[in-house]
């Protein structure tokens, strides 16, 4: 399924999101209420992007 190079990539991608996402809430960048859509328009973009490919 995956290539051998996506599982470090994976690995590394997922704790720098949260990181970000902590800085931005810290720093007062962005409200947690924006995170959270933010997130969820991410998560239903990503997915329905997936889904086309499987079309």
């Amino acid at each position: 399924m995956f290539a051998t190079c996506h599982i470090p990539l994976m690995l590394l991608v997922l704790p720098a999101t949260a990181y970000y996402l902590a800085r931005l809430r810290r720093e007062d960048r962005a409200c947690s209420r924006e995170i959270g859509v933010a997130v969820a328009l991410g998560t239903v973009i990503a997915a329905l992007a997936l889904g086309f490919l499987f079309l």
